[in-house]
């Protein structure tokens, strides 16, 4: 069974029961919203469970009770505060630290309980267009145009880069997308393209030595990330299917097809579900069930574009551009 807690800063609204994704719906309960002023462009559950944390692209950082249904926001400027947009962000699994990646290049540190920049750096010569924490918090990965570099979280040193170059023509135009394996072992970047084909390459985290590389997806990867046991890489892309690949051997596992473009894509930390933000819904797969249609989760107004589960695996977060936060409680 799935219910949505909707946490909301404000009045209460009601919610529709569960979209029609697929044959297979379940009746939902709708409480609250949490409102943002923006974009929602990283979400995480504190580690004792009892609070979200969000961002947007208006550089606010708030972090919200799930106990009290009520929340706290700051807006963290940049340290010059050239008025360059914000790229990318993504915070650690325990939502203490924030990273975010300007078109500039520059990559920023935020102790998120002291509300406040603690590093900043020169992190590449174009764009940052992707950040990412390792499991454990103690590294961070980014992306440029054409280069992944690994940071040390601590001395917010670089310990490697790579410079990530065409594996067939021009195919590979710029990166855009990073996950890393929950073991930290790991690293999956994708990118957009002019080519008809895009490529999806999986890194040795620690060397930067590419591993495996595959492709399927027209033009460009629009999310990506590990399963829990690191075996599984999940993409979508604009040709509006998500796709399973086995990191090892690049082989296609599973082709899903979803009615639009999918973002946000999330495995429970069993593995046994995959999340998708599609369009204003968000679809659940059961993985152990091949036959089984998507559950559609309906309530948003705006794209849905970032989702998180929590470490037991029973809540699941998302984030849209209709600016709120909600937070689902799913049941096995």
């Amino acid at each position: 069974m799935i219910r949505s807690t909707i946490l909301c800063v404000g009045l209460l609204s009601v919610i529709p029961v569960a979209c029609d994704a697929s044959e297979a719906s379940e009746q939902q309960t709708a409480t609250h919203v949490f409102s943002h002023q923006g974009e929602i462009v990283a979400i995480a559950f504190r580690s004792k469970d009892d609070s979200v944390v969000s961002c947007t692209d208006k550089l606010a950082i708030h972090v919200w009770d799930l106990v009290k249904g009520t929340g706290e926001s700051t807006i963290v400027e940049r340290d010059n505060r050239d008025g360059t947009r914000l790229g990318c962000c993504d915070l650690s699994l325990d939502g203490r630290i924030c990273v975010r990646g300007f078109a500039s290049g520059v990559i920023e540190l935020i102790n998120v309980e002291q509300k406040k920049v603690f590093a900043s750096w020169q992190g590449h010569q174009s764009c940052v267009n992707g950040v990412v924490f390792s499991p454990d918090g103690t590294a961070v990965a980014s992306a440029g145009n054409d280069d992944i570099t690994i940071w040390d979280a601590d001395t917010k040193k670089q310990k490697k880069t790579s410079k990530v170059t065409a594996t067939s023509g021009d195919r590979l135009f710029s990166l855009n997308s990073l996950a890393i394996s929950k073991n930290g072992k790991s690293l999956a970047s994708g990118g957009s393209s002019f080519a008809r084909s895009c490529a999806v390459q999986v890194w040795d985290a620690s060397s930067l030595e590419l591993q495996n590389t595959f492709d399927g997806h027209l033009h460009n990867i629009l999310s990506i990330t590990f399963s829990p046991d690191g075996k599984t890489v999940a993409t979508s892309g604009p040709d509006n299917t998500v796709v399973l690949w086995e990191t090892q051997t690049g082989k296609q596992i599973r082709i899903m097809p979803t009615s639009t473009s999918a973002f946000g894509l999330q495995f429970a930390p069993d593995g046994k579900l995959l999340a998708a933000g599609v369009g204003t819904q968000i679809w659940l797969w059961n993985l152990t069930n091949k036959e089984a249609s998507p559950i559609g989760l309906e309530g948003h107004t705006g794209a849905v574009l970032k989702l998180q589960f929590n470490q037991k695996g029973n809540r699941l977060a998302s984030g849209s551009r209709d600016t709120t936060v909600r937070v689902w409680e799913v049941s096995k």
